[in-house]
């Protein structure tokens, strides 16, 4: 799954960067439309029998009416605030603002709406109460939300420094990036298939931190514009190779784990391993901005202040024309974003960190635990549990 997702990323960016480059940047938007096409035609034929539609001969009104709207609204709002919050805290509205206040204020009660729904749900509170008395499943939770949190740090950081240090084109940054995201898929594959050798699942999540620790302090430390592109994509590559130990495997971890247990707990393990890893994603970009923009602000006000205005400073932020001829000026300018952008990879250095804690947590509790991985789950499993919980 890892390595299909990566394939498009491969396949994606290129296109994307051709598209608005040569026509315009609303192209590569569009050129969504057909790919939700084709995964829902594939949905449409991959989706199981009719068992998992008891009420297919109601209509869409009655199935909309019967859906549990209250998890789904807050699921939508919190992180949709949380986003929000971080993004426009410091760059758009000044932190001593009402909006400010407004926005944090609303996320504290959607968040806290939220934890009280779980609590007060039985099928929901019994899947916490299930996770929370085994610390090797809380373990895989902060390993799988870590290799988003790095995922996304290098997804989006990388093609930022070429474009500010290197000057590179839309194109030239998505190639720039292979590095990374080749040594990922790598990595991705590698593990998978070596996860039942040896109790090799016991060893990655400290493994894949300690590999992060290394490449993210490395970045952070040396990466400048003058920094030699041949040794950025060296580290490219050794993020993508320790993303690539905890990315995903997760989910095949637990579903050996909870095999010989019930049914349900093993699906119920799965899903909160996807969504902390998924949640680790956007909530990471959302707080990295919010650095990338408050920081980087306050650098550049410092340094260009007395040259450039507010608004010009944001400009040179977003990478964007300041309307200024002055080539020392730009250049400087974009030092001091590379130094920001530097600065991000800590947050892959702390992820990797957290990595390297939690598997030695969960090295220590399955020490004595054998996991079958050879063993597969029979067909039709999962459908067997939705007819009971239904």
């Amino acid at each position: 799954m890892s390595a299909s997702w990566a394939i498009g990323l491969i396949i994606g960016g290129p296109i994307g960067s051709a598209f608005s480059e040569r026509v315009t940047w609303r192209w590569a938007f569009l050129l969504n439309l057909p790919c939700v096409g084709a995964t829902i035609i594939l949905a449409y034929f991959c989706v199981p029998e009719t068992r998992f539609l008891p009420d297919e001969n109601d209509s869409i009104l009655r199935r909309l009416r019967r859906l549990d709207w209250a998890p789904i609204l807050l699921n939508i709002a919190m992180p949709v605030l949380f986003a929000l919050a971080l993004t426009f805290s410091g760059s758009v509205w000044h932190w001593d603002s009402r909006p400010v206040l407004g926005v944090w204020l609303s996320f504290g009660l959607v968040s806290l709406l939220w934890v009280l729904y779980l609590w007060s749900n039985v099928e929901w509170s019994g899947l916490l109460l299930h996770t929370r008395t085994q610390l090797s499943m809380w373990a895989l939770l902060a390993g799988s939300a870590c290799a988003g949190a790095s995922y996304a740090i290098s997804l989006y950081f990388f093609p930022l420094y070429f474009a500010f240090a290197k000057g590179a084109d839309a194109l030239e940054q998505t190639l720039w990036v292979l590095p990374f995201v080749l040594a990922f898929i790598a990595s991705v594959a590698a593990t998978g298939r070596l996860l039942h050798i040896a109790g090799f699942y016991r060893a990655i999540y400290a493994a894949g931190g300690a590999v992060l620790v290394a490449a993210g302090v490395a970045l952070a430390v040396i990466l400048t514009p003058e920094t030699p592109r041949a040794q950025v994509a060296g580290l490219e590559a050794l993020v993508g190779i320790g993303v690539g130990l905890l990315f995903q495997h997760s989910i095949g971890i637990c579903n050996a784990l909870e095999r010989s247990k019930d049914k349900r707990k093993r699906l119920d393990s799965i899903f909160m391993c996807n969504f902390a890893q998924m949640g680790g994603i956007p909530m990471t970009l959302a707080a990295s901005w919010g650095i990338f923009q408050n920081v980087g602000y306050r650098l550049l006000a410092q340094s260009l202040g007395s040259t450039l205005n507010e608004i010009q400073i944001r400009q040179l932020l977003a990478g964007s024309s300041t309307n200024t001829q002055n080539g020392a000026l730009l250049r400087k300018g974009a030092d001091i974003v590379c130094i920001v952008i530097a600065r991000e990879f800590y947050i892959v250095a702390a992820a990797g960190g957290v990595s390297v804690m939690v598997g030695l947590l969960f090295l220590v509790c399955t020490w004595r635990e054998k996991i079958d991985f050879s063993n597969p789950v029979e067909a039709g499993e999962s459908v067997e549990v939705v007819e009971n919980t239904s």
